[in-house]
């Protein structure tokens, strides 16, 4: 007489964890990225920090996503996806690294093509848009007291400054 055993397993997966924690944020970060293309070229300081910022989230996605799932041999889907979706991110950010380079050329090749001599200080390149604001004047900084700027540079006037009298 023979014996029979019968075994069943039941092996199920479930997308929405992933679809939830990796996937989707991914795509969404993405997108944000290619936001970032309405942001006018001047603003450099927000747009790159958001372009940085999301190109070392998606890194983070990616290393946690390693750290989750089972090892397997070669590149899973979802590595796969995250990969390219930091590429997109990288992308953007070497679209506008090149927009820079060409909206603004470096202060050498001006120098080179307006014939300025090589002591001129950065503030001559400004254009008017950009150039800092003049310093304000001593004798404007005293306001409506009524002191003169040699009184000022001299610490009278009432103050304490700690060297009254020096002149």
């Amino acid at each position: 007489m023979a014996t029979v055993c019968k075994i069943s397993v039941l092996a199920c997966r479930y997308k929405l964890k992933y679809i939830t924690n990796f996937y989707f944020p991914s795509g969404l970060f993405v997108a944000v990225s290619w936001a970032s293309f309405l942001i006018p070229p001047e603003q450099v300081a927000g747009r790159m920090a958001m372009l940085i910022t999301l190109f070392l989230v998606l890194i983070n996605i990616f290393l946690g996503m390693t750290a989750r799932t089972p090892n397997s041999e070669g590149v899973s889907a979802m590595s796969a996806y995250i990969i390219a979706c930091i590429f997109f991110v990288f992308g953007a950010l070497c679209a506008y690294a090149y927009l820079l380079w060409k909206l603004k050329p470096t202060v050498l090749f001006k120098v080179k093509m307006n014939g300025v001599n090589e002591n001129a200080s950065l503030i001559d390149f400004c254009p008017p848009s950009e150039a800092p604001p003049p310093l304000q004047s001593i004798s404007s900084a005293a306001g409506d007291k009524g002191q003169s700027s040699s009184s000022l540079r001299r610490g009278g006037g009432g103050g304490r400054t700690g060297h009254q009298g020096e002149t």
